[in-house]
C-alpha cells in the first residue's frame, strides 16, 4: 500500500512538473496583412478553451498557453487563423481581410446570423466609428455613417437627441421614429421635447450598431417595424489571463458656428436706418447718447461652452465567468448661458457559465442626468423672452448694465432685459433611467438552445421651473414655480427557442420560436404654485396663491408569437423566412391582432461554376426580399369614446366627451420589396447597389368629421404612402504599403416619396405652410411666390396663380411648389482614413440635396414689414430708396404684417464636414516602460465646415419651419486612451 501510495504521489509530482513546463507566455503583434497596420481589439483565444486576450490599441497581445496549444485569431472583418504554438514565445501574426467581412457574425432579430447568409438589408456601425466622439447619445453620429439612414440633429442644445428615419418618411401622423433595441430591450416610445431617451448610455460602451432597413430584416419585430429597427450590442468580457482595464478622457470647447452671425446691424448703421424710415422720434442730444453705446448681445448672451468626460472601464474574466464594466462622467456646457448637461453611467454586464449547458447573464446600465435650459425651441420659438432670439432683436445701443454696474431692467425698445432674465429664472431637470435585462440559455440537447429574457427600461423624470418675482415674466405673478414628476417603466419579457442543423455538409436548418409581451405603464404628476413672499424659500409650500395640482396614469400592452426559418444550401442558396403575430391594447377587441411576414432570398454567383475561375470578381450576390411590418404608434385609448373629468357644471363636479369612440381602428401597415447587389473586384472595390419599393397602407390620420356629431375630426385609417429609392455604397483601399494606407467609402440615397391616396373625395388638404396631395411629395411648400420690388414705388409683388404680376398679397394665389419638400430626397455621406506608422487621420463627412426650409428667423430680421424698431439684419440696408432702385428689400413699412412667401423659402441642401480626427499610437517601447499597455494621444473637430446656401441657424433642421433654433456649435477637444 505504502509502495502505490509513493508511486502515486511522485506520479503526480512529475506530471505537475511536467504541465507546469509545458506552459508557457507567448507575446506578440497581430497586424493587417497589406499594408502592415496593428490591429487593436483582436480576439486571441487557446483553441479548445475560452481562455486568450485581446490585442491592446498597438496591436500586441500577451498570455500563458501550453507549449502544444493552438491560438486563433479572429477579428471583425478579417479571416480567422490559427497558429500551433510549437513552444514559441513570441509569435507575430498577419490577418487577411475578409470579403467584405462575409465571415463577420452580426446581430439580427433576436439572435446573429454570419454576414453572407443576411437576405435583408442590415447596416451595421461598428464601434470604431462611434467611440470618443463628444455627443451624449450615440445618434447624433448616425448621419452620413450608412445608407438609407437620415439623423437631423434638429437642435444644437446639450443632451440634444437626433430625428432617425430609415428609407423615408412612412408616416404622416403615427411617428417616423425606428424601434431601438439595446441588448434586447426596446426602448419607450418618444418622451417629449427636451427629454432623449438615448442619452443614459455611454457610446464608448457600444460593441456595435446594426440598422435594419428592410422587411426581411425587420419582420420579425411586426407591428413596432414599419419604421425600421436599429439594434445597439453592448461590449462584453471575454476569457482572458489578464483584465483590462481602460481610461479615456477627453476635454474641449464649442463656440457657435459662423452661420449664426446673421450679419446683424451695428448702432450707427441701426440709427441711420431708423432715421431714414421715421421709425422713431428723438432729440438730437437722445440720438447722440445712443450713438454712443454699441452692444453685440450675441456675446451677452453665448459664451464658449466646455465639453469634458472622463471613463473607466475594465473586461476580463474566466472560462465561466465574463465580464464588462464601465463609468463614466459625461458633461456638455451649451454655447447659450443656463444650459448644460450632466450625466453620470455606469455599465455591468455578466456573463456565467453554471454548466457548459446552462449559462446566466445580464446587461445593466444606470445612468443619472441633469439639465438646464432656457427658454428656447419648442412653442418659445418667438417668444421674445428667447434669449437666442432676443441676442438678434435686441438694439445694439441698448446695454445690459448701467455705469454703476447694476442690471437695467426694462428698455425703450424692447420688452426687458433678458440677461436678466436668465439670471434670474431657473429651469431644470433630472432624470434616473434603468435599462437592462436579465437572461438565461440552456441547451438541452445538441443544436438546441432555449433562452429566455426579461428586460426593463424604467426612468424617473423631474423638472422645475421657477419664475422670480423680480423677473419681467415672474412680476405679475409674485412669483411662480412649477414642478412635475413622471414615472414610466415598459417591461419585456422574451423566450425562445432556436435549433440549428447541418445536413450532409451542404444544407443547413435554423429554427426559432418565440413568445413575448410587453407591459408599459406611466404615471404623470404636476404642481403650480404663485405669489412668494420670499426668493429664498423655493418650494411649493412657499406659494400663496393659484394652488394647482393635476396627474395623469396610463398603459398599453402587447402580446407577440413569433417564428423564423433560415435555410443554407452550399453556401450558395439562403432562405429566410420570418412570420409574428401581434395583439395589441390600443386597438378595439376584433381588431387587436394583426399578422406581420418576410420572405427573403440570397444567392452567392461566386460560387456558381462560370463565376468561380473568374479572379477579378472576388464577391458577387443577390438578395431580394419582400414582407409587412406594422405601426401601432397612436394614443393607448384611441380607439375608444373618451370623457374628460375634472369640470364644473352647475357647481358639481362634471365631465365631457372629447373624442368619439371607432372600434374599427386597425394597424398602419408597410409592403416591402427589396432588391440587391453586393459586389466585390480586384480585391480592392466593394460596391452594393439597393432599389426598394414600400408602401404604407391603412394611415392613421385625423379626419374631419361632421361638426353636429360633437366633434372635429376623428383617428381612422385612410390614405397610402409610397417611398421607392435607390442605395448606393463604395468602399475601397486606394494605398496599401507597409507605412501608409488611406481608404475611402461613401454611400448615397435616393428616396420618391409620393402620397398615393388621402381619404373619400378629399384629395388635398393644407397643412400650414405645405400641402399634402396626392401625387405629390410629403413635405410639399404651398407658397405665394415674391416676384421682387416695383422699381417705380419700392412696393413689393408677388405672382398671382396664373402667373401675372399683382401687388395684392391674397391666399387664392398661393400655389403648389413641387419639388421643393422640406424632406430630402437626396443624402448621404463620405469619409476617409490615412494611416502613416503610428499616426491615423480619420475624417467624415455628410451632406443632405435638394431640401427646402422657411427660414423664419429672417421674416422677423430682413421683413421691411413692422419690426423696424427691432434691429434688423444689415442686409436690408440695401432697401428700396427712390424710383429706378433695383433691389431686393421693398421700402420699409410697404410689405403686410403676418404675411409668409417664397421670400423666406430658401435651398437648405448642405455639405458639411462633421467629424475629423487625428490620432497617435504611442510607440509600444516607450508605453511599456511606462508601465502601461498602450496610449492613444487625439485631437477631434465637429461641425468644422459646412457648406450651404442657407442663411438661418442651421440647415440641418428637421421641420418645414426653422426659427431661433439651438444653433449649432463647433468642437474641438483634446482626448486621450490609456490601457493599463
Amino acid at each position: 500500500m505504502k509502495r502505490i501510495l509513493v508511486a502515486g504521489i511522485l506520479s503526480f509530482v512529475l506530471l505537475s512538473s511536467s504541465l507546469f513546463a509545458q506552459t508557457i507566455r507567448v507575446t506578440g503583434t497581430v497586424t493587417d496583412a497589406r499594408d502592415g497596420s496593428t490591429l487593436p481589439g483582436v480576439s486571441v483565444l487557446i483553441k479548445g478553451t475560452t481562455m486568450g486576450s485581446v490585442t491592446d490599441f498597438n496591436g500586441q497581445y500577451e498570455l500563458s498557453a501550453p507549449a502544444d496549444a493552438t491560438l486563433v485569431f479572429s477579428f471583425v472583418g478579417y479571416t480567422s487563423r490559427e497558429i500551433a504554438v510549437e513552444g514559441r514565445t513570441v509569435i507575430n501574426v498577419a490577418l487577411e481581410s475578409a470579403l467584405v467581412g462575409l465571415e463577420e457574425v452580426v446581430v439580427v432579430g433576436y439572435g446573429t446570423q454570419r454576414r453572407e447568409a443576411v437576405t435583408g438589408s442590415v447596416g451595421i456601425i461598428g464601434s470604431q466609428q462611434i467611440e470618443q466622439i463628444p455627443i451624449a447619445s450615440f445618434d447624433q453620429i448616425l448621419q452620413g455613417q450608412t445608407a438609407g439612414v437620415s439623423a437631423i440633429a434638429s437642435s444644437g442644445r446639450p443632451g440634444a437627441g437626433s430625428t432617425i428615419s430609415i428609407r423615408g418618411i412612412g408616416s404622416i401622423s403615427s411617428g417616423i421614429q425606428p424601434l431601438y433595441v439595446i441588448d434586447g430591450v426596446p426602448i419607450s416610445e418618444s418622451r417629449g421635447l427636451y427629454e432623449n431617451p438615448l442619452s443614459g448610455i455611454n457610446p464608448n460602451d457600444i460593441e456595435s450598431v446594426t440598422i435594419l432597413k428592410d422587411a426581411s430584416a425587420s419582420a420579425i419585430y411586426g407591428s413596432r417595424a414599419a419604421n425600421g429597427v436599429i439594434l445597439v450590442t453592448t461590449k462584453r468580457g471575454r476569457a482572458m489571463e489578464r483584465s483590462q482595464l481602460t481610461y479615456r478622457g477627453q476635454y474641449g470647447v464649442a463656440n457657435l458656428t459662423g452661420a449664426s452671425d446673421f450679419n446683424m446691424m451695428n448702432t450707427q448703421q441701426k440709427l441711420e436706418f431708423e432715421r431714414f424710415n421715421n421709425i422713431y422720434t428723438r432729440d438730437d442730444e437722445v440720438w447722440d447718447s445712443l450713438a454712443t453705446i454699441n452692444t453685440n448681445w450675441r456675446e451677452e448672451m453665448f459664451r464658449q461652452a466646455v465639453t469634458q468626460s472622463h471613463e473607466i472601464s475594465s473586461s476580463g474574466g474566466t472560462e465561466r465567468t465574463r465580464y464588462f464594466i464601465s463609468g463614466a462622467l459625461f458633461q456638455q456646457e451649451g454655447v447659450l448661458e443656463r444650459s448644460d448637461f450632466d450625466r453620470i453611467s455606469g455599465r455591468l454586464n455578466l456573463d456565467h457559465f453554471v454548466t457548459e449547458q446552462l449559462k446566466f447573464g445580464s446587461s445593466i446600465n444606470l445612468s443619472y442626468e441633469e439639465s438646464n435650459y432656457s427658454v428656447a425651441e419648442g412653442g418659445y420659438g418667438n417668444n421674445v423672452y428667447n434669449p437666442i432670439f432676443a441676442a438678434y432683436l435686441m438694439n445694439p445701443y441698448e446695454q445690459p448694465k448701467d455705469e454703476d454696474g447694476e442690471w437695467i431692467t426694462e428698455f425703450d425698445t424692447y420688452f426687458g432685459n433678458v440677461v436678466r432674465e436668465l439670471n434670474l429664472n431657473q429651469d431644470f431637470n433630472n432624470t434616473l433611467k434603468f435599462i437592462g435585462n436579465i437572461f438565461a440559455e440552456y441547451e438541452p440537447i445538441d443544436n438546441l438552445l432555449l433562452r429566455s429574457s426579461l428586460g426593463t427600461d424604467f426612468h424617473d423624470y423631474t423638472y422645475e421651473d421657477y419664475l422670480h418675482p423680480e423677473a419681467v415674466w415672474g412680476a405679475g405673478l409674485g412669483g411662480s414655480i412649477r414642478k412635475g414628476f413622471r414615472r414610466a417603466h415598459t417591461t419585456t419579457f422574451t423566450n425562445t427557442a432556436r435549433y440549428n442543423r447541418s445536413f450532409a455538409n451542404i444544407h443547413n436548418v435554423t429554427g426559432l420560436l418565440g413568445f413575448e409581451t410587453t407591459q408599459s405603464e406611466r404615471e404623470v404628476f404636476s404642481l403650480r404654485g404663485d405669489q412668494f413672499a420670499s426668493d429664498k424659500v423655493r418650494v411649493p409650500n412657499a406659494a400663496s396663491d393659484n394652488f394647482q395640482i393635476g396627474g395623469t396614469s396610463t398603459s398599453f400592452s402587447v402580446i407577440s408569437l413569433f417564428t423564423q426559418i433560415n435555410y443554407a444550401f452550399d453556401n450558395r442558396y439562403f432562405v429566410d423566412l420570418s412570420f409574428r403575430r401581434d395583439g395589441s391594447s390600443r386597438f378595439g377587441r376584433e381588431n387587436r391582432y394583426a399578422n406581420f411576414y418576410s420572405v427573403g432570398f440570397n444567392w452567392n454567383l461566386k460560387r456558381e461554376a462560370f463565376l468561380a475561375n473568374v479572379d477579378f470578381i472576388n464577391n458577387l450576390r443577390f438578395r431580394t426580399s419582400y414582407g409587412t411590418t406594422g405601426n401601432y404608434a397612436i394614443g393607448n385609448f384611441d380607439h375608444l369614446g373618451l370623457y374628460t373629468l375634472g369640470l364644473s357644471y352647475m357647481q358639481r363636479p362634471g365631465s365631457a366627451p372629447i373624442r368619439p369612440a371607432n372600434p374599427n381602428l386597425v394597424w398602419e401597415r408597410s409592403e416591402a420589396l427589396n432588391i440587391a447587389v453586393e459586389t466585390r473586384f480586384f480585391d480592392l472595390f466593394n460596391f452594393n447597389v439597393e432599389v426598394y419599393n414600400r408602401v404604407t397602407k391603412d394611415m392613421l390620420l385625423l379626419m374631419p368629421v361632421s361638426r353636429t356629431s360633437g366633434f372635429t375630426s376623428e383617428r381612422r385609417n385612410v390614405g397610402q404612402m409610397t417611398n421607392r429609392g435607390i442605395e448606393l455604397t463604395l468602399d475601397t483601399d486606394i494605398v496599401r504599403t507597409t507605412d501608409f494606407s488611406w481608404s475611402f467609402n461613401a454611400n448615397f440615397t435616393y428616396n420618391r416619396n409620393t402620397i398615393d391616396e388621402l381619404y373619400l373625395d378629399v384629395t388635398e388638404y393644407v397643412s400650414g405652410n405645405t400641402i399634402v396631395q396626392e401625387g405629390s411629395a410629403y413635405g410639399t411648400f404651398y407658397y405665394n411666390r415674391f416676384a421682387g420690388v416695383n422699381p417705380a414705388n419700392g412696393r413689393p409683388l408677388w405672382y398671382d396663380s396664373y402667373g401675372n404680376l399683382t401687388a395684392s398679397h391674397r391666399d387664392d394665389d398661393r400655389v403648389v411648389l413641387e419639388g421643393q419638400t422640406f424632406v430630402p430626397p437626396y443624402f448621404g455621406g463620405f469619409g476617409t482614413v490615412l494611416n502613416y506608422r503610428n499616426f491615423q487621420l480619420n475624417a467624415l463627412f455628410s451632406f443632405v440635396y435638394d431640401k427646402w426650409m422657411v427660414n423664419n428667423t429672417k421674416y422677423f430680421i430682413a421683413n421691411q414689414s413692422n419690426f423696424g424698431t427691432f434691429n434688423q439684419s444689415a442686409d436690408v440696408l440695401d432697401h428700396w430708396k427712390e424710383p429706378g432702385d433695383n433691389v431686393h428689400y421693398p421700402l420699409y413699412g410697404t410689405v403686410p404684417g403676418s404675411i409668409f412667401d417664397t421670400r423666406f423659402l430658401e435651398d437648405a441642401s448642405f455639405l458639411r464636414l462633421r467629424n475629423v480626427v487625428f490620432a497617435y499610437r504611442l510607440p509600444s517601447e516607450l508605453v511599456q516602460r511606462m508601465r502601461l499597455q498602450s496610449m492613444r494621444l487625439y485631437v477631434q473637430g465637429q461641425n468644422l465646415w459646412t457648406l450651404t446656401s442657407y442663411t438661418g441657424f442651421d440647415p440641418e433642421y428637421l421641420g418645414s419651419s426653422e426659427l431661433n433654433s439651438y444653433p449649432a456649435v463647433r468642437t474641438v477637444t483634446l482626448g486621450i486612451d490609456i490601457g493599463l
